[in-house]
């Protein structure tokens, strides 16, 4: 059962579980605003206890990725990293897999063209 909450600075996002994966997809505010604080620690508080060991990002709603928001990004995969556990990022646009390129967080972020083929992946 899927569930929407609002996060930080009008981010929301439905949190689901999809067999051993939690599944967020992250909606940016309508207002445009590209710049977020604290986004990784407001979501990691709704993933619950025990924290998930293999979580989807699926980002088709944001339309662009400001180095707060890859920041926070970074964030997330650190505490993924820290307990062992996965985390995919799919449905990206292609300004923001851009942005990933260019920054080359892809090269620590993996990153899926869709929720299945993120879903299948036990890349690190």
């Amino acid at each position: 059962m899927s569930a929407t909450i609002d996060l930080v600075q009008n981010w929301r996002a439905t949190i689901d579980q999809a067999g051993d994966w939690r599944t967020v997809r992250l909606q940016q505010p309508q207002d445009g605003a590209t710049v977020v604080y604290d986004l990784a620690d407001a979501l990691w508080r709704q993933l619950g206890s025990p924290p998930p060991t293999k979580l989807l990002l699926e980002l088709d709603e944001v339309h662009f990725l400001a180095s707060s928001v890859m920041g926070e990004l970074v964030r997330l995969h650190k505490r993924m990293a820290v307990q062992g556990g996965l985390l995919h990022l799919c449905g990206l646009r292609p300004v923001c897999r851009e942005a990933l390129r260019i920054t080359r967080l892809d090269r620590v972020l993996p990153t899926f063209d869709s929720r299945d083929e993120a879903l299948r992946s036990t890349a690190v």
